[in-house]
């Protein structure tokens, strides 16, 4: 039997295949981590070695790339795992945390953006350090909200038909 998959209006795919789901979170995560390892070859890179180009390329792909993920958590991948679930609270409360956290990742993430744009643009070294920190904050936080997905929704996506 086929597996019937569609475009929504959004251009997302969906399909009735179980391992879809799945599928895409770990898509999901694939392309945060990436990202996250790239934001942390920027902050190594700080100051001498800091190349402009690489860096803006990563700055313009940041937001997209986390509202991106965060818009199939919260618009698919939440829902489907409440509906399995069957929403007990304490369900429930994770996934408001969960969403919080992106509120507080897609403003964050708005900040590395401009920093990494200003020091592409000055390349000045008394900015570098605020630069590494604030890097090292986004990704370390990125890293760990990620693997509190993995552990705690990862399986329940498994078993999500």
């Amino acid at each position: 039997m086929q597996t019937a998959v569609r475009k929504t209006a959004d251009n997302n795919c969906v399909c009735d295949d179980p391992g879809c789901l799945k599928k895409r979170f770990l898509a999901c995560v694939s392309s945060l981590e990436s990202l996250c390892t790239e934001l942390e070859e920027i902050a190594d890179s700080l100051p001498d070695r800091f190349d402009a180009q690489t860096g803006l390329g990563t700055a313009q792909r940041l937001l997209a790339t986390v509202k991106k993920a965060h818009d199939f958590e919260e618009s698919t991948l939440y829902p489907a795992l409440t509906e399995k679930a069957g929403a007990p609270p304490e369900f429930l409360a994770v996934i408001e945390r969960l969403k919080y956290e992106h509120w507080g990742d897609e403003d964050f993430a708005g900040e590395v953006f401009h920093q990494i744009r200003e020091f592409a643009a000055s390349g000045k070294p008394e900015t570098a350090e605020r630069l590494s920190w604030t890097l090292r904050g986004f990704f370390e936080n990125m890293r760990r909200h990620i693997e509190f997905e993995k552990e705690f929704l990862l399986p329940l996506s498994r078993a999500c038909h």
